[in-house]
């Protein structure tokens, strides 16, 4: 069917086999084929996209020999569960075996992140839960955590603190967080679980 227009009106004639270019539907097939490529790769833009909304609690007071795959069986039930993370907050970040010597000063807390509103709410409510023998600490921000407190106790009263610069110490410099970067999978939930070896002291910003 095509369409002829002049200066009053405009009117629909149908085409006769001899008036039908043959070059139509090749010109179309590229078309369509283009479009379609487009809309697969929005889907594939709209597939790579973070959710639009994440919500985090973070954890403390952990044995030193806790392992991330611990952490995440504790943690997998909570609705819309996406990552565990272990992060170290001061000291050197050691894979910790039951003959590693673990020093006061060597910090680590877990980061755990959800996609669900109702995932949080799960995960606050195990708050005091017990794992290997120590009543996690669970809260919206690390500074609730024991470990910021030891942290900042160490910041003012510790060797090299604030209060004792006058002996020639060094206070200790706040540097960024270091998180384990190995991706390993547990079920449907991303984790991270090598710890490797810091040469600098790493204190929470």
């Amino acid at each position: 069917m095509g369409r002829l227009y002049n200066q009053n009106h405009a009117c629909y004639i149908r085409k006769t086999s001899s008036q039908i270019n043959p070059n139509d539907s090749l010109r179309r097939s590229p078309r369509i084929s283009d479009a379609k490529k487009a809309a697969d790769k929005r889907d594939n833009i709209d597939k790579r996209k973070p959710p639009p909304e994440v919500f985090r609690a973070y954890v403390g007071n952990i044995h030193p020999l806790t392992t991330i795959v611990e952490l995440t069986d504790c943690f997998e039930r909570c609705d819309g569960l996406s990552e565990v993370s272990l992060r170290i907050a001061q000291g050197s970040a050691v894979q910790a075996t039951p003959d590693t010597p673990i020093d006061d000063l060597d910090v680590q807390y877990a980061a755990v992140t959800l996609t669900k509103w109702n995932g949080l709410v799960q995960v606050m409510k195990m708050n005091g839960m017990t794992l290997r023998g120590r009543r996690l600490v669970i809260g919206l921000t690390s500074a609730i955590l024991p470990e910021m407190d030891r942290i900042i106790y160490e910041h003012y009263h510790g060797v090299g603190s604030l209060r004792r610069k006058i002996y020639g110490g060094r206070p200790l410099r706040s540097e960024p967080t270091e998180i384990i970067t190995e991706e390993v999978k547990h079920g449907n939930v991303v984790i991270w679980s090598l710890l490797q070896s810091s040469p600098m002291p790493i204190t929470l910003v």
